[in-house]
């Protein structure tokens, strides 16, 4: 738990050094569909870990995504470099 907090602590610090918004929602498969669609709603682009999610919990989040119209962008690992890691596959610009 420790680690995720602290992972989801430097994600925070780098979209907010980029005027952009975190929203962290832990998926733990308990009453996270009301969270989910709220945060979804403002939402311009979602991303997760693939390493931390269950199949069902996957097929929760694409179903969302899909129905708000909203990419998903899965992370090879929940880390601030794989973050990067995937916006650079997704969005290749600059990240300063």
């Amino acid at each position: 738990m420790g680690r995720q907090s602290d992972v989801a602590t430097e994600m925070q610090a780098y979209w907010q050094s980029r005027g952009a918004t975190f929203v962290h929602l832990r998926l733990d498969g308990r009453g996270e569909a009301i969270s989910l669609k709220s945060i979804l709603s403002d939402a311009d682009v979602v991303f997760h870990s693939a390493e931390d999610i269950t199949p069902e919990i996957l097929r929760e989040l694409r179903a969302f995504c899909e129905r708000a119209e909203k990419p998903l962008i899965m992370l090879d690992e929940n880390t601030l470099s794989g973050l990067t890691e995937a916006l650079r596959a997704w969005c290749p610009i600059r990240l300063a």
